[in-house]
């Protein structure tokens, strides 16, 4: 089919039952094509049983290291865990990069991984909880699952922002970004990627795209001034308002 490809994603499902309702809601109406589960979330099993009455939607990995505890913790994954022990995207933020601490998001990640594919998951691709996935040191890990889960299709990093914060250094860092996952990490991601709202600023204005494929970063479910804004535009009839030719899909259409 002609067009640019549009995959609306919704993070976060499984993080409550909350979450996972606004979805589902979502996606009966055919306004969300695409999800990413995290399978440490406390509505994990809730999410896995509903999500396959979806078998025309993707379903991808929340690769998650910054919230709620982890499925294998290890003494080497301790920098990031907080006094609760669970994981903190805080202690992400200022943590001192070691082997040993990549080995442990290793081996804590393909936890999450196998745990979405033992309950029936058809893992179509992977994204992170807060973008952890762009960390570049994160990068020989995200290698590794795609080796050992043979899951190509990733997420990219966002580089459709308003106009006023397109600066050249920010395009430069994801730019080289895109390069590592093409030549290093060896993924398929999206040509463009953008939060909804941003996208919705910028077809309200007009502006065209020369990607053929784009993911468009929604949470539905969210409590946030931002998150009820964003499901507000996602309901309105926003796909007749896009300047160019431009079909919905998933990331199995990548």
């Amino acid at each position: 089919m002609k067009g640019t490809l549009l995959i609306v994603n919704a993070d976060d499902l499984g993080a409550t039952v909350p979450v996972n309702d606004a979805i589902f809601s979502l996606m009966d109406r055919g306004l969300v094509t695409s999800a990413t589960i995290l399978a440490n979330g406390v509505a994990f099993r809730d999410a896995a049983v509903r999500l396959k009455n979806y078998p025309r939607c993707s379903f991808g990995v929340h690769l998650n290291l910054s919230a709620f505890p982890p499925l294998h913790p290890t003494p080497d994954l301790a920098p990031i865990l907080d006094e609760a022990g669970h994981m903190s995207k805080a202690r992400l933020d200022r943590v001192r990069w070691t082997p040993s601490l990549c080995r442990a998001m290793f081996v804590e990640l393909s936890a999450q991984v196998e745990r979405c594919l033992e309950a029936g998951v058809m893992v179509s691709h992977f994204d992170s909880h807060h973008h952890t996935h762009t960390i570049p040191w994160l990068v020989p890990v995200l290698k590794g699952l795609r080796r050992r889960f043979g899951v190509s299709r990733m997420r990219g990093t966002i580089n459709i922002l308003p106009v006023e914060h397109m600066g050249s250094r920010r395009m430069i860092k994801r730019a080289l970004y895109g390069f590592l996952m093409r030549t290093v990490v060896r993924a398929r991601t999206p040509e463009g990627m953008a939060s909804f709202i941003d996208f919705y600023a910028r077809i309200e204005k007009r502006m065209s795209f020369d990607w053929r494929s784009i993911e468009l970063m929604v949470h539905p479910g969210a409590t946030s001034p931002h998150g009820l804004y964003e499901e507000v535009l996602l309901q309105r009839d926003w796909l007749s308002q896009i300047p160019f030719p431009a079909r919905l899909g998933t990331y199995f259409d990548l």
